[in-house]
């Protein structure tokens, strides 16, 4: 039997270099930073902070045009070496949602609306109306790497959708990646 060892590094950041140079001086006024907002997360169920032991990962998937797709976190198909697994999350540590698309009007939106939304993931709120847009060539990120966002049987779904407001939107590329737990946490 095999054993699997699970550990994830949750990364979010914008390094800048700004420079401003003055007419008539040789001094130069320069402006550098980042967040670097990066958390480890080790091996485990979840008992313990920054524990996982389960990853989600798709790439390569197209959202038609106008269509909406639904995860539902307590039953993920991963495909693996040309098998699939189910992943049945817990817990969420991590989240980031890619669109790929760079067409002015290839806008996603991810919703936490309907039966059993996973309305964790937004603090018991849904995103509003219109859910949370995610702008060509954009990403939404989430993390709780310390405790933890708890998935349930009546809290667990969410939805990405393809507005289809682009003529020529025949569908978004999205990447999925959720770091978390299928054990306690």
């Amino acid at each position: 039997m095999a054993t699997t060892t699970t550990t994830a590094t949750i990364k979010a950041d914008i390094v800048f270099n700004q420079q401003q140079s003055y007419s008539y001086s040789t001094s130069n006024l320069v402006l550098q930073g980042s967040t670097d907002y990066t958390i480890s997360l080790n091996n485990g169920s979840g008992a313990d902070y920054r524990q996982t032991d389960s990853i989600y990962n798709v790439g390569g998937l197209v959202i038609g045009s106008g269509a909406t797709t639904n995860y539902d976190l307590k039953a993920l198909e991963q495909p693996s070496f040309g098998s699939n697994y189910t992943v049945n999350f817990t817990g969420i540590k991590g989240m980031v949602i890619r669109n790929h698309n760079t067409g002015q009007f290839d806008t996603l939106t991810l919703k936490t609306t309907g039966t059993n939304a996973f309305t964790n993931l937004l603090n018991g709120g849904s995103g509003g109306l219109n859910g949370i847009k995610i702008a060509p060539g954009g990403a939404y990120f989430y993390s709780d790497p310390y405790f933890g966002t708890a998935v349930a049987t009546n809290n667990k779904i969410i939805s990405i959708g393809n507005e289809g407001n682009g003529t020529n939107n025949t569908g978004i590329a999205v990447s999925i990646i959720i770091a978390g737990t299928t054990g306690l946490g």
